[in-house]
């Protein structure tokens, strides 16, 4: 695992939950878990997708800033045809928004996907304060 993903892979109750800024679309079939907190001046999110090659999700900021994260997982070409004893994983299409805090640069969003997981990094913009002339 990256220095990135282990550093915030787990956090242990560092940050606190954002369950409050995150959304599904009921027409899902699955929904992937995710942990989402602000940490050093930025705000992280780890994404579960165990079995979702990068090649089957897509991360889209919306005209909103919100995160979306939406994509499809497929069972395995090897077990998919199998008369199934026990399935307990989920397969199919999947949406999740998440909203980003007020002050983030969603022009420097970086994320990489790794060992099943997603890491998304999204710094903050500097508080400024312009004073505004009043004629």
């Amino acid at each position: 695992m990256s220095a990135f993903g282990s550093r915030f892979g787990g956090f242990g109750g560092m940050g606190s939950a954002r369950s409050d800024h995150l959304e599904h679309d009921w027409d899902s079939d699955w929904l992937p878990d995710i942990d989402a907190f602000d940490y050093g001046g930025k705000f992280y999110c780890n994404v579960d997708l165990p079995g979702v090659k990068k090649d089957q999700f897509n991360l889209e900021i919306d005209n909103e800033g919100n995160l979306v994260l939406t994509g499809d997982r497929q069972p395995d070409e090897s077990v998919k045809n199998l008369n199934s004893r026990i399935q307990e994983r989920n397969y199919g299409r999947f949406r999740r928004t998440i909203g980003l805090p007020a002050g983030s640069d969603i022009d420097n969003v970086k994320a990489k996907c790794e060992n099943g997981a997603l890491y998304i990094e999204v710094p903050k913009k500097p508080d400024v304060h312009r004073r505004i002339h009043i004629e």
